[in-house]
């Protein structure tokens, strides 16, 4: 009878063990998954400065003016207008 009882508790023993391991590996996944998310879903793409922003803005302004899209008169008010919200 004790070496049944002793086979039994073995046994069980066992199968708690591979649950635990299996609970274990489980989290492990889900907290690898969670930092990875984290990580790609974190990224956010690099924003220009309000300097970059305006200079690149009078740029292509500029460009539509030397293509005659826009008069001078036109490019001076845009370039006004930039500057303005700039300050």
């Amino acid at each position: 009878m004790q070496s049944n009882y002793m086979e039994q508790c073995q046994f069980a023993a066992a199968q708690q063990s591979g649950i635990y391991w299996g609970i274990m590996a489980f989290g492990a996944a889900i907290v690898i998954l969670g930092l990875v998310l984290r990580s790609v879903l974190g990224r956010r793409p690099g924003t220009p400065s309000a300097a970059v922003g305006v200079s690149g803005e009078l740029e292509r302004l500029a460009a539509l003016m030397d293509r005659g899209l826009l008069t001078h008169e036109e490019f001076a008010s845009q370039k006004a207008k930039l500057l303005e919200h700039r300050a």
